[in-house]
């Protein structure tokens, strides 16, 4: 790992909270300024993770906190463009079966909701300004922080803990196959992918690791968009007819079921090493520095 490892992870925590601000500043309440923004918000949570270590529980346990919370307030939003987004996509994969008039309601259906988001958080106004502070806040920290290189010893635990934490996440989502373990599971992925390019991102030596991290992540993320797909057009109050309802269900199941499938399989390459075996294993493959230590098992943590 080289010497500059905490302060390209504390220089990536800055420039995604001023990602987020200049998002938001410039089109606020816009499907792309939130995009940008829960994106960036997710690279600076990878970002915190890897200094975990060097900031200490306290300060992390307050800093991800806060943007966890950020996150949460442009989720509404968000969540409905996922949807739309994902409805489209998936009745293009199936256009021969999706195609008649009570598709096209529940398509008419899923962006009223969007337009209803899009209005809720332009006229109230509050969810966005509380996202901007807590970002504010975070940014503000954040430079007052001195990160120095010495700090570099600490970041490979961070990473091993991310790792560690992914391990974990993808054990549980094989045993439950639940939506919310597949998600977690989805989101201790994102931190690994985003962790390794903050520290390395252009060297070829990580590109099939990133790579791979990413293709995960995508399929956990459409299983993720069709679930909740499902979860939407079973309500009761959702109009469309029992025979639609059940053409809808059986594709999703068996479209779920393959993702899931090459999930665990993509899962099984990037996981199949021990937390502390693969950081070693990393750490030769960028550049080793004296004086970084290779830690041990990571504790428990959030």
């Amino acid at each position: 790992m080289s010497r500059d490892a905490a302060s390209r992870s504390s220089g990536e925590l800055v420039a995604a909270l001023n990602e987020v601000v200049q998002a938001l500043q410039d089109q606020p309440g816009s499907d792309q300024a939130v995009h940008t923004a829960r994106k960036s918000i997710k690279r600076a949570r990878a970002a915190l993770r890897l200094l975990r270590e060097v900031l200490g529980e306290a300060t992390f346990n307050r800093e991800n906190t806060a943007l966890r919370d950020a996150g949460r307030c442009l989720a509404p939003l968000r969540d409905a463009k996922s949807l739309v987004d994902a409805y489209e996509t998936f009745r293009k994969r199936h256009a021969s079966q999706l195609q008649a008039e009570p598709y096209d309601l529940l398509a008419t259906q899923l962006h009223a909701r969007l337009d209803s988001q899009r209005q809720e958080l332009e006229r109230a106004g509050v969810m966005l300004q509380k996202c901007m502070d807590l970002i504010a806040t975070s940014r503000e920290h954040a430079n007052q922080r001195h990160i120095e290189a010495a700090h570099a010893a600490f970041v490979p635990a961070g990473l091993q803990r991310i790792f560690h934490r992914g391990r974990k996440a993808r054990a549980l989502a094989k045993r439950e196959l639940s939506p919310h373990a597949l998600h977690e599971w989805r989101k201790q992925v994102k931190y690994l992918s985003n962790a390794l390019k903050i520290l390395d991102g252009s060297s070829p030596r990580l590109s099939n690791i990133i790579q791979r991290s990413d293709n995960l992540a995508d399929r956990l993320g459409e299983d993720h968009d069709l679930a909740e797909l499902m979860r939407y057009f079973t309500d009761p109050k959702v109009q469309i007819h029992v025979e639609e309802r059940l053409q809808m269900a059986s594709l999703i199941e068996d479209r779920r079921a393959r993702l899931q499938e090459k999930a665990h399989a993509i899962g099984n390459k990037i996981y199949r090493q021990k937390p502390r075996y693969f950081v070693r294993k990393l750490a030769r493959r960028i550049r080793t520095t004296r004086g970084i230590q290779t830690p041990g098992k990571p504790a428990a943590g959030k």
